[in-house]
């Protein structure tokens, strides 16, 4: 197959591209250019055609690279979000792909790169496969088909017991696409990090690039619960190839204390299903996040083990790599 990497595509053409060969929403346009805003790189749009010049495959993703030559031709770093999409849909043909991808890649100077394997059901086979350094991750999906009722009965009797709880304390939950939701998603995830211990470091830059290169794309909700008229938790939704997925989200204690962020899930679960949506996707959890586990569990999803993965390429450019961490950690 001939790779073809770009870094600016038509949005519709290429969303409708990614569609036809089973993409979702980590394969888009509005998300890839997002992420490169926010790393401070370049997005990355591949298409895989066969000698007929159809496409048989797509991946997206980010490229960075050092300003300073030779680093910049040679320490070139890609971030692909997704497994590529196939459009066969089986693990020997994106097996087949990413090898492909990989190839082209280090020829344009890429010494490494890392797989996100978001929304990925096939990227363990796959990754492990073509020798990648696995991340373990789990992702969970809510499968939409079943009526509404039999959705509620499939949960773990604690979480109904949670949204029954948040209903009688008043809260509310709404769909608010503004940019002003958006940021207030942020903030809460930046004070749910805190309280994690993690860092909440660029909130609101993060914010406002979701503002501009997120919401305007149309491809993502924000919801945001309420009690007593004040907001106690939000979440950001993108939706893609009538499928959903659960991006970013944020509480305050009170939220917490008033199962907030449970009703605002059974609200977007909800609003999916009326929209047409086969399955809401609620994000993943790595090996170490037992809680986060444990909470999205409750909803009875399916849940699937979709690794992450990294893989550097021997060469000049790993050799550069190297000796430029070093110089920075003598700096330090």
């Amino acid at each position: 197959m001939r790779i073809v990497c770009t870094r600016e595509v038509d949005p519709r053409e290429w969303d409708d591209l990614a569609a036809s060969q089973g993409g979702g929403f980590f394969h888009g346009h509005a998300e890839t250019v997002y992420e490169a805003s926010r790393l401070g790189a370049e997005p990355l749009f591949v298409r895989a055609l066969d000698d007929g010049g159809r496409c048989v495959g797509v991946a997206a993703g980010t490229v960075a690279s050092s300003r300073t030559w030779p680093l910049s031709r040679y320490c070139r770093y890609a971030m692909l979000h997704a497994l590529p999409a196939a459009g066969e849909r089986t693990p020997a043909a994106a097996r087949a792909l990413l090898a492909a991808i990989e190839d082209e890649l280090r020829r344009g100077g890429v010494f490494a790169i890392h797989v996100s394997s978001y929304d990925s059901p096939l990227s363990h086979q796959v990754l492990a496969s073509l020798g990648y350094e696995l991340e373990p991750k789990w992702e969970f999906d809510v499968h939409l088909a079943p009526g509404i009722d039999a959705i509620w009965a499939s949960f773990e009797g604690r979480r109904r017991t949670d949204i029954r709880k948040a209903e009688k304390l008043g809260v509310t939950t709404s769909v608010e696409n503004t940019a002003a939701a958006v940021r207030l998603a942020f903030e809460f995830h930046g004070r749910s990090m805190q309280r994690r211990g993690a860092a909440a470091d660029g909130v609101g830059q993060e914010a406002d690039l979701a503002a501009r290169h997120l919401l305007t794309s149309q491809c993502v909700d924000v919801f945001v619960s309420y009690q007593d008229g004040s907001p106690i938790n939000a979440a950001l939704f993108g939706h893609f190839n009538k499928a959903a997925y659960y991006l970013v989200s944020g509480s305050s204690d009170q939220g917490n204390r008033s199962c907030g962020p449970v009703h605002l899930l059974w609200t977007a679960l909800k609003v999916y299903r009326e929209r047409g949506a086969v399955r809401l996707n609620l994000g993943g959890a790595a090996e170490h996040e037992a809680t986060l586990h444990k909470f999205k569990s409750a909803f009875h999803p399916a849940i699937t083990a979709e690794p992450g993965g990294r893989k550097e390429f021997p060469g000049l450019g790993a050799g550069l790599d190297r000796v430029r961490r070093l110089i920075k950690r003598g700096r330090k």
